[in-house]
């Protein structure tokens, strides 16, 4: 491989995320949108950009271990209290959210008026994904209007609990269920 396609195959695979004109013009190749696709599959530049795609992509283990902590994920696991003259008062935490891998669920982290403001990745949404992969949803499901509760109640065979005592599907009547998703429910 000449230097000019390591050139392009570090671009491809940094910069340019797998855009390979852009790689072509970071390059430095006269002619980027005729170059870019002839030189991304020239055998060499193409065995070398699978290479690197392989070595860097996660495993499918360490895709669910993420998903699940952004489902996990909690404000309070990002912040410790701290007594100043005599309050207790919320501190952000960086050395916890590094150490229990946590910084994975943020999304942002910016200065407020009051201090830090912390914004997690979507829980909801990782839930969704994670219920999917264990066969509770359907993935074509159309449910985007529906709150996370909702959707767990129904993949789980939970009826709503909307204070009435209606019979389930079967006919039978509903079973009281406690369940830490909030307080009670119902359940075939």
């Amino acid at each position: 491989m000449t230097d000019q396609q390591r050139l392009f195959v570090d671009a491809y695979v940094g910069e340019a995320r797998g855009n390979a004109t852009q790689a072509a013009r970071v390059a430095g190749y006269a002619e980027p949108n005729k170059s870019g696709w002839r030189v991304r599959n020239e055998p060499d530049v193409k065995a070398e950009i699978e290479r690197r795609l392989t070595k860097s992509a996660m495993s499918a283990d360490e895709v669910l271990w993420r998903v699940s902590a952004v489902a996990r994920a909690s404000m309070a696991d990002a912040f410790r209290a701290q007594t100043v003259h005599s309050y207790s008062l919320p501190i952000l935490d960086f050395t916890t959210l590094f150490e229990t891998g946590l910084i994975h669920a943020v999304k942002t982290i910016k200065q407020g008026k009051y201090g830090p403001e912390i914004q997690l990745q979507d829980g909801v949404a990782a839930l969704k994904l994670l219920m999917q992969y264990h066969g509770l949803l359907k993935p074509n499901e159309d449910n985007a209007d529906e709150d996370a509760l909702s959707i767990l109640r129904r993949a789980l065979g939970i009826a709503p609990d909307n204070g009435s005592n209606q019979p389930t599907g079967d006919g039978t009547p509903p079973v009281e269920l406690e369940t830490p998703l909030t307080g009670t429910g119902t359940v075939d």
